[in-house]
């Protein structure tokens, strides 16, 4: 709990660089004793009660930190800065994408699901002749929803080519935004076909599922660096990625399922070991392709940020605004929840994006 502690203590540190200068010089070190007690004083009451302190400081940061730089008159400038610019840039970008997803995959369901359901059945037998192999064959059943995903892959490709990316490079962006896109959706779809939560208890499906959101936070910070990176097997890399990775996970699943019929503690460690091979294979992919060869911390970023938004949430759900995550399942609830997802994990994202690659973040006076 120590090095937790230790940790938390080190990123308030980080960020409260971002007040103005004259701020720091008065408060910054009454700031960090008083975040060092709180944190201790939450610690000391058991982790629920420290993960609500983090998520509380989560709110309450952003709040007095643009008061503080309201009352300094220097919001201008903050908007204008490259983080600000980027993290408002990735709010607006996922916001819509995220907000559209329902909507049309809902529009595609609704008038080609016949079509693409019989152009899978075609393929499935075909192959099925061919090769004689159930296992491949089955492989294909998934093709309704990767193609009925397209649109969204789409959509997002333009989004990232229209936010961050010059009129030449517009091909590019949103190639590699639909290949991002695509990657994540599948990898996520490609498990729940398997009814993991049939068979893990619900603590191990809570893991699972915050591990798979990981992963696709990861996928969301790699984009960033293909599309930055000057390495011409960046693109390749990335178009292979979005075969490899759904193949690989769905055999080694399947293997997974069929190897722990009954709900042992195997299954979920197998699981466990699956997640951390492809976020671990994400990081090492950002490393390769980054020109600089060092840890592409928008990656980092999108590794924590995704799954915290989904803490986030559900604390402001449970704790401030009950009503925030409806238990309705209309389209329009699910359509509000999730753009207020990708709201929030853009901006945080865009933030990371825009930190890396600022080169005078200010820094803590002394």
């Amino acid at each position: 709990m120590k090095t937790l502690l230790s940790f938390l203590n080190r990123i308030y540190a980080y960020l409260v660089r971002y007040y103005p200068h004259s701020y720091q010089e008065e408060f910054a070190e009454e700031m960090l004793l008083d975040f060092s007690a709180l944190a201790a004083d939450a610690n000391k009451k058991g982790i629920f009660s420290l993960i609500l302190f983090c998520l509380r400081e989560l709110i309450e940061f952003p709040a007095n930190l643009l008061r503080i730089h309201v009352r300094e008159g220097r919001m201008f400038k903050i908007l204008h800065s490259q983080p600000v610019n980027n993290g408002l840039r990735g709010a607006l970008g996922f916001g819509i994408a995220f907000t559209l997803t329902v909507p049309l995959s809902t529009f595609v369901y609704e008038n080609l699901s016949f079509w693409l359901n019989d152009i899978a059945s075609r393929l499935q037998t075909f192959f099925y002749n061919l090769f004689h192999l159930q296992q491949a064959s089955d492989l294909l059943s998934w093709i309704p929803t990767a193609l009925n995903s397209l649109l969204t892959d789409l959509l997002f490709g333009v989004l990232l080519a229209a936010l961050f990316a010059d009129r030449s490079k517009y091909p590019r962006y949103i190639l590699v935004g639909l290949l991002g896109w695509f990657l994540h959706h599948t990898v996520g779809y490609i498990f729940s076909v398997f009814n993991f939560w049939g068979f893990l208890t619900e603590t191990q499906f809570w893991c699972f599922d915050y591990m798979l959101l990981a992963f696709s936070g990861a996928i969301f910070g790699l984009i960033f660096v293909v599309v930055k990176s000057e390495r011409r097997l960046a693109l390749p890399w990335l178009a292979m990625g979005a075969i490899i990775y759904p193949v690989f996970a769905y055999l080694l699943a399947k293997q997974l399922f069929h190897l722990f019929i009954f709900g042992t503690p195997w299954r979920f460690v197998g699981v466990t070991i699956l997640m951390l091979i492809l976020v671990a294979s994400v990081f090492v992919v950002a490393i390769k392709l980054d020109n600089k060869r060092r840890l592409p911390w928008v990656v980092v970023t999108g590794t924590i940020a995704y799954p915290t938004v989904r803490l986030l949430m559900l604390a402001v759900d449970k704790f401030i605004y009950p009503s925030l995550i409806s238990a309705d399942l209309t389209l329009v609830n699910i359509t509000v929840t999730n753009g207020i997802y990708g709201i929030l994990f853009g901006l945080l994202l865009g933030l990371g994006l825009g930190s890396q690659k600022e080169n005078n973040l200010p820094q803590l006076t002394t």
